[in-house]
């Protein structure tokens, strides 16, 4: 089981976030600095099932064709595939709970091939945007 939790948790690392933040800073074309993020409502690390730190997403309001919009972000360690998969569809799962569509930018091949396997639609310029009712969560 994969889980996330935000700065107000117990269960959320400071020391570990901010190795993971820092140590993909640069692919992450995030506009605001760790010290900043960390105490949004929208910033999570990401647990496995030992209770171990293994990433981070987050959401932030960004411009779209002079839209207001939700993109979400994240990093990982390596070797953390399932916990991807899983802390994917709970940020995807919470944010429907506010926003019709969720946006996502990356210039990376593997993160691009992952988003379009997990249902994402390409748009353009590698921005992806998964709609609330195309959102399909996996039954257990």
């Amino acid at each position: 089981m994969t889980y996330i939790c935000n700065c107000k948790t117990a269960l959320f690392d400071e020391k570990e976030a901010k190795r993971i933040f820092k140590n993909n800073e640069r692919y992450l074309n995030c506009p605001i600095k760790y010290d900043i993020l960390r105490y949004s409502d929208w910033f999570f690390t990401v647990l496995n099932n030992k209770g171990e730190t293994v990433g981070i997403c987050y959401i932030l309001m960004d411009k779209y064709k002079d839209e207001l919009v939700p993109f979400y972000s994240g990093a990982f360690d390596r070797k953390t595939n399932k916990e991807v998969k899983e802390a994917h569809k709970l940020l995807l799962d919470t944010a429907f709970h506010y926003f019709d569509k969720v946006f996502t930018w990356t210039p990376h091949l593997h993160a691009r091939i992952f988003n379009k396997r997990a249902g994402m639609r390409e748009l353009d310029n590698n921005v992806f945007i998964m709609e609330r009712e195309n959102f399909k969560k996996e039954k257990k």
